[in-house]
């Protein structure tokens, strides 16, 4: 048993409002530490009934970076279980939505998000753009394979529709050892273990208290 996943299960404001949804904005607030994560939900997701393979769009402008990313939940996994690789591939079809599309051909329910990352591509406002496969299964060779194939494309699109912009494509699989490795990250890193002498040159007061 991984640890996050009681931690995950215990965000009834993540698991009650948005069901399958749930763990990839569990794992975005993992990720980039994010205090209001329901706000950003209502803005990122974007997963429907026509969302082109896409079921969120999260862009950072603060900290120059955006997220496309497609969501699998395994109901019950068991530790055999695997995700479906096929969800994978279909990034490269988000990708060629999100990033070549003609504008008037984009869905309403994706079109703002598209649009304004875009926007942050053409202004240089984003460097690193990342394609997730979000799954709460063990994570496997296949699907990362898929994800190198999913960069290529994303690439190539950029090349053709954003010529000269530099932007560096990142296909991750993000499923139980990634969603670990951040969950023990964000649990550890207030931790201090050596002791630290911090010289006083002008004096000081010492203050003692209970606690």
């Amino acid at each position: 048993m991984y640890n996050y996943i009681s931690n995950y299960k215990g965000r009834t404001d993540l698991v009650d409002l948005y069901g399958d949804n749930s763990l990839l904005l569990y794992a975005l607030q993992l990720r980039y530490d994010i205090e209001d994560i329901i706000s950003v939900a209502s803005e990122a997701l974007t997963d429907g009934s026509d969302d082109k393979k896409c079921d969120l769009i999260y862009i950072d402008r603060d900290s120059g970076f955006a997220v496309v990313a497609q969501a699998y939940m395994k109901k019950n996994p068991t530790e055999t279980d695997l995700a479906k690789v096929n969800k994978a591939s279909d990034l490269n079809t988000a990708a060629s939505w999100v990033l070549g599309r003609n504008e008037a051909d984009i869905p309403e329910l994706l079109k703002s998000a598209v649009m304004s990352l875009r926007n942050a591509i053409e202004k240089d406002e984003i460097t690193p753009l990342y394609f997730w496969y979000q799954h709460n299964c063990d994570e496997i060779q296949d699907i990362q394979n898929e994800m190198n194939t999913v960069t290529t494309t994303a690439n190539a699109l950029l090349k053709q529709h954003f010529p000269g912009k530099q932007i560096n494509i990142i296909g991750t699989e993000v499923g139980n050892q990634t969603l670990e490795k951040w969950y023990i990250n964000t649990t550890n890193r207030i931790l201090v273990s050596d002791d630290i002498e911090i010289p006083l040159p002008y004096g000081g007061f010492e203050i003692k208290e209970k606690n």
